[in-house]
């Protein structure tokens, strides 16, 4: 089964008789445009340290992705 309730994620697992414990994480994105394209992709990077409050990630997009 997969939970997608989102914000009410806790309140629909209840009605399985299950607990959740999730919260609100406030994030900011930035989206950089090149004058040129890069020669490569780039992986996907993520740097998260749980409970602190802190990391980042950064993912390569092409036009139409």
């Amino acid at each position: 089964m997969v939970n997608a309730g989102g914000a009410w994620a806790p309140q629909v697992a209840a009605l399985f008789g299950q607990r959740l414990h999730i919260w609100p994480e406030r994030h900011e994105a930035v989206v950089i445009h090149l004058d040129e394209q890069l020669g490569y992709t780039m992986p996907m990077v993520m740097d998260l340290v749980n409970g602190e409050g802190t990391g980042l990630n950064f993912r390569h997009e092409k036009p139409g992705e």
